[in-house]
């Protein structure tokens, strides 16, 4: 019998994995608007981010779905600025699930990204009505790292995600060439010339910016 042949799943290749708070938003949005980057369903597809809490991912078709509607563009884009957080444990699986890809790291100023993370927090009630931006920050400092590793701590790493270094190394080292950190400063002072240079990264038409 003639066999079929064989099928490639459409996955990302090109991930912004850091980080929350920072801009990847508008950085996701602004990359799905090039004619050679297709976005996933969702913006943060979340899959590889149970593994930061060492539980199980959801079987891979479930992923493909979010790129269900792409075409043949170059580039397929996920953006779950969560993952950075998660070390070699999500790096080494993002590097064995989906082969090449490329990373993008946005970062923003540590103390801004902290006063966001904590407007998020209280605009969503996950914190209580009553606790200010002192008491918050005092709360975070309270708690050990040990302790700020686990889920039903989440809210309270503000200030701990913030100590970027802690996180990046095991990514450089993974990814080398392959991965871009970006600042939101540069982003809000000439988003054009902020796009040009990650379109050069790509190898992708910057003149579309």
């Amino acid at each position: 019998p003639v066999m079929s042949a064989h099928r490639i799943p459409k996955l990302a290749n090109l991930i912004i994995a850091g980080v929350n708070k920072a801009g990847s938003t508008s950085l996701f949005h602004y990359l799905c608007e090039h004619p050679d980057i297709s976005g996933s369903k969702d913006k943060e597809t979340c899959y590889f981010l149970p593994l930061l809490y060492d539980e199980p991912i959801e079987p891979i078709a479930s992923y493909e779905a979010q790129f269900a509607h792409c075409k043949n563009e170059k580039y397929r884009l996920e953006a779950t600025p969560a993952y950075v957080f998660g070390g070699n444990k999500i790096a080494d699986k993002i590097v064995d699930t989906l082969g090449p890809v490329k990373i993008l790291i946005i970062l923003k100023d540590p103390v801004d990204r902290l006063i966001s993370f904590y407007r998020r927090k209280k605009a969503t009630f996950q914190l209580p009505e009553q606790m200010d931006f002192t008491t918050y920050v005092k709360a975070c400092l309270q708690k050990s790292n040990r302790e700020l590793d686990l889920h039903e701590n989440q809210i309270y790493t503000g200030v701990y995600l913030g100590l970027y270094h802690r996180f990046l190394e095991p990514w450089l080292q993974r990814f080398g060439d392959d991965i871009k950190i970006v600042y939101f400063d540069d982003l809000k002072k000439d988003s054009r010339l902020f796009m040009k240079d990650i379109c050069n990264w790509l190898e992708i038409d910057n003149e579309f910016y």
